[in-house]
């Protein structure tokens, strides 16, 4: 397993001793991550299936990072032959899950794990373009930005989506989008100029923040992190 200072952890190979092995078999290499994951390839064992299935059980009664690492390295063990799984995974309302099976399927690459992919882009495609159109009947100014973020001004503010597609078959969610947008923009416009709420390139992936693809120079902030402020109860 892999642990990063400010990312979620990977699950990389089965063991110590086939982690020694691939250190040793490496050709030459600068850094120790630089390592291909062991399940980079699609063959999987026995074992890694009955992992992955007891992994899924046990997340149940693990708290919400545990729980969430528990799934991911599930998804990783899964095989080719596990898609109804990781679908099931994938409709979840939870985007560091999705994230995982999106990549898994995209190592799987069959046309049945393309068939998922596709839908799944169209949904969540089209819960962006839903939403853009209630924020402007709002009264608010939208603008969808590579198909899967809306940015809103002036601000500029740039939503995390993912985190509100969570929520998508909640019947309070566009209130609750169009509610936090207007207090994001207000706050935007209070903040001081020059001032941003996260890094200049809004890539801070700790504070679930999206690229705003803005001029340099602008100041803005991201919404759509997870805080007590936010959640749905």
């Amino acid at each position: 397993m892999r642990v990063y200072h400010d990312d979620s952890a990977e699950l990389k190979f089965r063991s110590t001793l086939s982690f020694l092995k691939a250190l040793k078999d490496a050709a030459e290499i600068e850094y120790i991550d630089e390592l291909e994951s062991e399940f980079a390839a699609q063959e999987r064992t026995e074992n890694d299936i009955n992992n992955a299935k007891h992994l899924i059980t046990l997340a149940k009664t693990l708290a919400r990072v545990e729980h969430t690492d528990a799934v991911r390295f599930a998804v990783t063990l899964f095989s080719t032959a596990h898609l109804p799984e990781l679908k099931q995974i994938l409709d979840s309302e939870n985007s560091y899950y999705r994230e995982a099976v999106i990549t898994a399927l995209q190592n799987i690459g069959t046309p049945e794990a393309k068939r998922l992919l596709f839908e799944h882009n169209n949904e969540y495609k089209r819960f962006v373009i839903r939403c853009s159109d209630q924020l402007y009947s709002a009264g608010l100014q939208t603008t969808i930005v590579d198909e899967t973020k809306i940015r809103l001004d002036p601000g500029p503010v740039s939503l995390n989506m993912q985190i509100f597609f969570d929520k998508r078959d909640d019947p309070n969610i566009i209130a609750f989008l169009i509610e936090r947008a207007k207090v994001f923009l207000e706050s935007a416009q209070k903040r001081k100029p020059g001032t941003t709420r996260t890094n200049p390139d809004c890539s801070d992936r700790r504070n679930h923040t999206i690229p705003c693809d803005r001029p340099r120079g602008l100041r803005s902030i991201d919404v759509g992190w997870r805080s007590p402020a936010l959640s749905m109860r």
